[in-house]
């Protein structure tokens, strides 16, 4: 085998297991609707695994679904790093916070998100609140 060859497969060794690392787990398959060879399964998985995305308390995905602006402000919020689950745990302080805006509360899911996107200039909301 000559050189060129030799130094061609010993690059494909690091490359190969380099990609290894990017290959899903099961985890889109925690959802009723998501199965290995669906058009998203992939990101899904990915998208699970990376603590973006949840899914519905029902198992399942509903990725033919519209996604809303909450849901869609929660996966930047993680994807960018401008929320970490540890930021806002849940306590009875948070009840005493004032929320971003008028018409949110503390009960909603997405709160958090929120209160992190606008400190960081990300939404404004309305000029009345």
């Amino acid at each position: 085998m000559s050189n060129k060859k030799l130094i061609n497969y010993l690059l494909l060794i690091p490359m190969t297991l380099a990609s290894l690392m990017f290959i899903p787990t099961a985890s889109a398959e925690e959802f009723s609707d998501v199965n290995i060879g669906d058009k998203y399964y992939t990101s899904i998985s990915y998208l699970k695994e990376q603590g973006v995305i949840e899914g519905f308390g029902d198992n399942t995905y509903r990725a033919n679904e519209n996604i809303t602006r909450a849901e869609a402000l929660k996966m930047l919020t993680i994807i960018n790093g401008i929320f970490t689950e540890d930021m806002f745990e849940e306590n009875t302080e948070n009840e005493t916070l004032e929320t971003p805006f008028t018409d949110t509360s503390w009960d909603e899911w997405f709160t958090p998100y929120l209160v992190a996107a606008k400190e960081q200039g990300i939404i404004e909301g309305y000029s009345d609140g």
